[in-house]
């Protein structure tokens, strides 16, 4: 679909809508310009890219090796990566490339968001059901999401990532990304997935879910996505 929109004397902007992702966990539309944008906006200042998109993840979490920083690495640069390449894909955005574009970031979108857990099931702590993740990551990506990861990926019984991303209100490309990390209980993912999350508590960073003050290991970084050339 291709719907032109007023907004300034010396362009106009166009909408496309993103197709399914593989997992319907993805969804939102591009943002492109006629005549296109020129310049890629400047967002604030965070840490820098380019950032590298990770090859696996990381081993699992044990009680003598956390590997917390390893983590914490790779969903900065998870992240990092995944909106430097969205937003490169946003920007070359043309009317006679639409339909190749949107799809390319549909599948970045729900690469994304499979590797964040967006739309998995509630999972089980003990017995006890922490809150369900979004069902979807909407483009343009703003506002907070927060994500339980699978214990059975990591190794912690529970690690939460909340990311808050803020993007341009004229090309809607995402500049910035607060990205948080906290986890807790290294070596014992005695979890399984839910059915449903119908009543599902929500933890504190002080209380684990067998009403004990486990430890906690957390990290919050500031990343500030450009666009490369895709």
């Amino acid at each position: 679909m291709f719907l032109i929109d007023d907004m300034d004397p010396k362009f106009q902007t166009f909408t496309v809508s993103l197709p399914p992702s593989a997992h319907g966990n993805s969804g939102g539309k591009a943002f492109g310009a006629i005549p296109p944008f020129e310049k890629f906006p400047s967002g604030k200042r965070g840490k820098p890219g380019p950032f590298e998109a990770p090859k696996q993840t990381p081993r699992l979490a044990t009680a003598k090796e956390p590997r917390f920083e390893e983590w914490v690495n790779y969903y900065v640069s998870l992240i990092g990566s995944k909106l430097e390449h969205l937003n490169a894909l946003q920007f070359n955005l043309r009317k006679e490339n639409e339909t190749k574009q949107a799809k390319l970031m549909s599948d970045e979108l729900g690469s994304l968001a499979d590797e964040l857990e967006v739309g998995s099931p509630a999972f089980s702590v003990y017995g006890v059901e922490l809150i369900q993740n979004p069902k979807e990551l909407r483009w343009p990506l703003t506002g907070s999401y927060v994500l339980q990861q699978n214990p059975e990926k990591t190794g912690w019984s529970i690690l939460q990532v909340a990311i808050y991303f803020e993007n341009d209100p004229i090309t809607q490309a995402v500049l910035n990304a607060s990205v948080s990390v906290v986890a807790k209980n290294p070596g014992t993912p005695t979890t399984t997935p839910s059915p449903s999350s119908s009543s599902s508590p929500s933890f504190d960073s002080s209380e684990g879910p067998d009403g004990g003050g486990a430890p906690q290991s957390s990290s919050s970084s500031y990343v500030a996505a450009s666009s490369g050339s895709h």
